[in-house]
């Protein structure tokens, strides 16, 4: 069959006083018959014959068939306030709140190695890998009342315009959750072949996560020896990012008339808060839950 997506929206909207407009509403999606990739050679798990004497067509190593299998959901909740540009000031924020569900990325994204049961993907649907349950996003621009023609500093003289006059502030706040990731277990325990992800006996989540020990390990063990383990993909979700862009500028009236010149000083992540990496999921091993990544620093320019 073919692919098909569906999408629907529905939004309330308000205007108040001061040019505000605020809107409240609900976006849903899905996607059926996503195409997707497995291997249809694998033998499935045993307690003790490793997964590669036990192929279905024993001269051939992985056959993959390629159809239609996936489907995807997602909804969100949705509020968002815009100020048009009057009295020197425009702003526009928006929080998003959602939930993205699917079985797993396509193949041109991640292939197979991801799957743990190539005949059964009900314990493969969860968390997106693209799923953010938060978001907040909200830029300004802000015409300082000062200088001539403005509420502050009409009566200035040339020069003391120059100086403070003209001024405008603005920013870009960027508040986010972070994307979910899941933990594998080392070696093939499962006899499987395939994704060894073991069994989830806790929460696997800590009050005070830290880059050196984001999540807890020993809520997963190993699962028993020819048996697929009950934990899922993408269970555990790494952390969020705090980012603020701002900027300063200050427009100069030249002589000619329609002429003027700015000075503008920007700087990316202004507060230099660092945005963390997805920690390590691999069980049992040194850097087990732990962060080693970090995206860009302040810059200014």
């Amino acid at each position: 069959p073919n692919q098909y997506a569906s999408q629907w929206f529905f939004d309330l909207q308000r205007e108040i006083p001061g040019d505000i407009l605020l809107v409240g509403g609900y976006q849903g999606a899905k996607a059926t018959h996503l195409y997707q990739g497995r291997n249809i050679n694998n033998g499935g798990p045993h307690p003790t014959i490793p997964a590669t004497q036990r192929r279905v067509r024993p001269t051939w190593q992985g056959v993959t068939l390629r159809d239609p299998g996936f489907n995807s959901s997602y909804n969100a909740l949705v509020l968002k306030a815009e100020k048009r540009f009057s009295r020197g000031l425009t702003f526009i924020a928006s929080h998003t709140w959602s939930h993205n569900l699917d079985q797993g990325n396509e193949s041109l994204d991640e292939g197979l190695s991801g799957v743990a049961n190539p005949y059964d993907f009900r314990n493969e649907r969860g968390n997106s890998g693209l799923d953010r349950r938060h978001s907040f996003v909200g830029s300004f621009t802000w015409e300082l009342p000062l200088g001539r023609g403005q509420s502050l500093g009409g009566g200035w003289g040339r020069g003391v315009d120059a100086v403070l006059g003209g001024w405008q502030l603005g920013g870009i706040v960027s508040l986010r959750t972070g994307f979910p990731f899941s933990v594998s277990y080392p070696g093939d325990p499962q006899n499987s072949g395939t994704a060894n992800r073991g069994d989830r006996i806790g929460k696997g989540t800590l009050a005070n996560p830290t880059i050196d020990r984001w999540f807890d390990e020993f809520a997963f063990v190993q699962s028993a020896p020819g048996v697929f383990g009950n934990n899922g993909r993408n269970i555990l979700f790494g952390p969020g990012s705090r980012n603020f862009d701002f900027i300063l500028g200050k427009r100069f009236d030249l002589p000619w008339e329609g002429h003027w010149l700015q000075f503008r000083f920007e700087s990316f992540n202004f507060t230099n808060t660092p945005t963390f990496g997805q920690p390590n999921g691999g069980l049992r091993g040194q850097s087990t839950a732990t962060i080693n990544q970090a995206d860009e620093p302040r810059r200014i320019q």
